[in-house]
């Protein structure tokens, strides 16, 4: 009898161990501020959802969407296309008038 609990014992710390390890190993999906500065494509294909939240419920979206068009603006500079570059900064300026970097 004490060997079958044993052996129960064993299996159910074996089985637990392998969970645990597969749910801390599993992949995480980033977050939107994060996507914002590696990805920000990525942010600007959702834009439409993202503004029609309201922006005095959740104004980190409006952060999060200019950073991403200033990312994509910089990196549009640096490629030498300027005129997608100014795109990117008027579109800033339709979310948020007042950001400075786009202004400048």
């Amino acid at each position: 009898m004490k060997s079958k609990v044993l052996k129960f014992c064993s299996l159910f710390l074996v089985i637990s161990t392998l969970v645990i390890l597969f749910y801390s190993c599993a992949t995480f999906q980033p977050n939107l501020k994060t996507l914002s500065v590696t990805a920000p494509d990525v942010v600007v294909a959702k834009q439409d959802s993202l503004l029609a939240l309201s922006k005095d419920k959740r104004p980190e979206f409006v952060t999060i969407l200019t950073t991403a068009h200033i990312n994509i603006a910089r990196r549009a500079e640096s490629s030498g296309d300027i005129s997608v570059a100014v795109d990117e900064y008027q579109k800033v300026l339709k979310i948020d008038p007042t950001n400075k970097t786009a202004r400048y």
